[in-house]
């Protein structure tokens, strides 16, 4: 997989609004399944959005994830309350991705087996300049969304 001393892509893949070669340029993107998340916020199930410091992100190189991602929520077995980042590898399933009917934007969905045989199914809203909407959702989780950016993936590391 890759190495978490790579994650730290800072160069926006595009940011030059709507035109045809910019919006080609992000479908081609979403297409290759090579792109990184930088999570800038975290927002539990009813509370406040939280900035994120550090390095947090989802990596998604074709059928391989890493995820580094706070978490806070309830377990849905035990209702234990949960407070401690998730980061692990896991393989990537059931992933599309398909393109909004206004406002150049696009709707990404795919799920994540982890080790411990979790699944998690994370749906990302991905606007134009690059910034991103998150929602993870696990059957034995509650809920929890994110804001972030997306980023190419560096060519070390596809």
């Amino acid at each position: 997989m890759c190495s978490t001393l790579f994650c730290q892509a800072k160069k926006p893949t595009n940011n030059s609004g709507d035109e045809p070669d910019a919006i080609a340029a992000i479908e081609t993107l979403l297409r290759s399944q090579q792109f990184q998340i930088e999570i800038t916020s975290v927002r539990a199930l009813r509370q406040k959005a939280e900035a994120v410091e550090g390095n947090s992100f989802i990596i998604i190189n074709k059928e391989l994830a890493q995820i580094h991602i706070p978490y806070t929520g309830r377990l849905m077995e035990s209702g234990e309350i949960l407070s401690e980042p998730l980061r692990f590898d896991g393989v990537v399933y059931k992933y599309k991705f398909q393109s909004a009917k206004k406002n150049y934007s696009w709707f990404i969905t795919f799920k994540v087996l982890d080790g411990r045989n979790e699944s998690y199914h994370f749906i990302v809203k991905l606007f134009k300049d690059m910034r991103c909407e998150i929602s993870m959702s696990s059957a034995v989780r509650s809920s929890i969304k994110y804001e972030g950016k997306l980023f190419t993936l560096p060519e070390k590391m596809k």
